[in-house]
């Protein structure tokens, strides 16, 4: 009776693949139906900063330095936290570390990088703000304004 029995493993060695190559073909499916754009470059870059549009008088530093201050005092405002959070359901793209865990399901790695997504978001705020701080820094020290990011 044992003789008959078939397993799943014994299936996909009859079917000709391993569970593995099975699972990443369906991860690559539904990476595909999730709307994930290329599921052969799961890497993401990393943090880029972006400064943002140069503005003259400052009123973009004093926005930056505003935000900032009032995140340190009150923390992230509701608005601007469901904001970011729309924005970092969208993903085209695992880090590394989350794409290369193969017993994770689709939908655990998805649901990583959105949070991820949503860190960054709120990092990238903090970051910018801290790089014009600075810049207008030195711009009083030294004079003038730095020639480069």
């Amino acid at each position: 009776m044992s003789l008959f029995k078939t397993t799943r493993r014994k299936f996909f060695a009859i079917a000709g693949a391993s569970p593995l190559a099975a699972k990443a073909t369906i991860d690559t499916e539904i990476g595909k139906l999730a709307g994930l754009s290329d599921m052969s470059e799961m890497v993401n870059a990393g943090i880029s900063i972006n400064p943002g549009p140069p503005v003259a008088g400052g009123s973009y530093l004093q926005q930056l330095d505003g935000a900032l201050n009032y995140i340190k005092v009150f923390g992230v405002p509701e608005f601007m936290e469901t904001e970011a959070r729309g924005r970092s359901l969208f993903v085209n793209s695992f880090d590394i570390d989350i794409a290369n865990k193969r017993s994770w399901s689709m939908a655990f790695k998805i649901a990583l990088q959105r949070q991820r997504n949503y860190e960054r978001e709120i990092e990238r705020l903090k970051i910018a703000a801290t790089i014009h701080q600075k810049r207008f820094a030195i711009k009083k020290f030294i004079g003038f304004d730095w020639p480069w990011y």
